[in-house]
């Protein structure tokens, strides 16, 4: 019920906005009773409905810039820590003049999905580098993924995207045993990876990742990263390739 008054409220200040009745600052609609916002919303949804419809379109729009704006402004003022984090894993050409971000899930059936594009990205492009921002977020067995992939990645930085593409190509459960095999059978020393996934780097990495997708407004994954934009989902690689465009001018 909380939920639906909230939309009314939102419909009613958007109308408001539109056709000029009322006030449209949010003390205005405290001031109303729950009652007559309903009141005023259902009748104008009884005689005017394509009113209703256009208001919440603009307010939605509206509030899509005001996200995408905000969003620019944390991307500005987390630079460092999205694009040059030392220790970040990443795949692609370390002198790059151009950085793609991803957030990823080990578990994310979506992440899985776009890895060949994301590879094929960095093959195709020498002057891109693709840093993978672990995101953990689909239970413990992702965090312990996580952990173990960053631990491959200190200990032997060389055979991280060979044991990235592995983790990720890979089928059936995802647990400390069968990440272990993978990095045992790439020449990767376990009892090391072991001993680094226990870090306080690695425990801080997570947790600044968490933070940091926060700040941006990133709830799921695969979120990417390029330039000014946060583009959430899955985008094939044409999609990348054209914001990748963008930003060599």
């Amino acid at each position: 019920m909380r939920r639906i008054l909230a939309i009314t409220a939102a419909a009613f200040l958007a109308v408001s906005a539109l056709v000029g009745l009322a006030p449209t600052t949010a003390s205005a609609a405290d001031e109303l009773s729950e009652k007559r916002v309903m009141e005023i919303v259902e009748k104008m949804l009884r005689e005017r409905p394509e009113i209703i419809v256009e208001a919440l379109t603009a307010y939605q729009a509206k509030q899509e810039l005001a996200e995408k704006e905000r969003q620019r402004e944390m991307l500005s003022s987390n630079n460092r820590n999205l694009y040059n984090r030392p220790g970040d894993p990443f795949i692609g050409n370390p002198d790059a003049k151009i950085t793609v971000v991803e957030f990823f899930d080990y578990r994310c059936g979506y992440c899985k999905r776009v890895l060949k594009d994301v590879v094929a990205l960095t093959e195709a492009n020498p002057d891109i580098k693709v840093v993978f921002k672990e995101f953990p977020i689909l239970g413990d067995a992702s965090v312990l993924a996580s952990r173990i992939s960053l631990a491959v990645n200190e200990v032997a930085p060389a055979k991280y995207a060979e044991f990235h593409k592995k983790v990720m190509g890979g089928r059936g459960a995802v647990n400390k045993a069968s990440l272990l095999r993978i990095a045992d059978a790439l020449g990767i020393d376990t009892a090391a990876v072991e001993a680094a996934m226990e870090a306080k780097a690695v425990s801080s990495a997570i947790r600044e990742n968490y933070e940091l997708a926060e700040q941006l407004g990133i709830r799921g994954t695969p979120a990417f990263v390029v330039g000014d934009q946060v583009i959430p989902g899955a985008v094939d690689r044409a999609t990348l390739e054209k914001l990748i465009a963008q930003q060599r001018g």
